[in-house]
C-alpha cells in the first residue's frame, strides 16, 4: 500500500511512477534495496555487463508511438545473446506498463530497440 501512495506522488512530481527522481533506485519496496534504475532509453543501450538480475522493465511512448519491439537480452549487444522478454508496441499511445521479470542474467542486460525513439524504457536490475 505504501508503495502504491509513495508512486502516485511520483507520478503527481511529474517522475516515473517506479523511480525517484535521480536517484537511481526503485521507490516501490517491491523491488528490495539495492535495485538500480537504468533511466529512460530510448534506443539500443547496454545496461549492464555481466551477472546480474532484472527486476521490471517500464515502457511507455509519447502521443503516437511507432510500431515496433524492444527485446530484453542477456546479451552485451544488438541481436547477440538470448532474449528474456520481447515487447511488441503498436502505432499508438499508450500509458507506461511495468513487466515483473525476475530474471538472472549471465553476460549483460541490453536493450535491443526496432521502433524510433518515441518510446522509452526502462529497467530496475541489479
Amino acid at each position: 500500500m505504501l508503495a502504491i501512495k509513495w508512486a502516485i506522488v511520483l507520478v503527481l512530481l511529474g517522475c516515473p511512477s517506479w523511480a525517484t527522481a535521480g536517484s537511481g533506485y526503485v521507490a516501490s519496496d517491491a523491488g528490495g534495496p539495492g535495485y538500480k534504475s537504468s533511466g529512460d532509453k530510448t534506443a539500443d543501450a547496454l545496461i549492464k555487463t555481466g551477472a546480474g538480475m532484472v527486476h521490471t522493465v517500464t515502457c511507455a511512448s509519447d502521443a503516437a508511438a511507432t510500431a515496433g519491439t524492444v527485446a530484453i537480452r542477456d546479451a552485451v549487444a544488438a541481436g547477440a545473446g538470448t532474449v528474456m522478454q520481447q515487447i511488441t508496441f503498436v502505432a499508438a499511445y499508450f500509458p507506461p506498463v511495468t513487466i515483473t521479470l525476475d530474471q538472472e542474467f549471465a553476460t549483460g542486460l541490453y536493450f535491443d530497440f526496432t521502433t524510433t525513439a518515441d518510446v522509452d524504457c526502462s529497467a530496475s536490475y541489479k
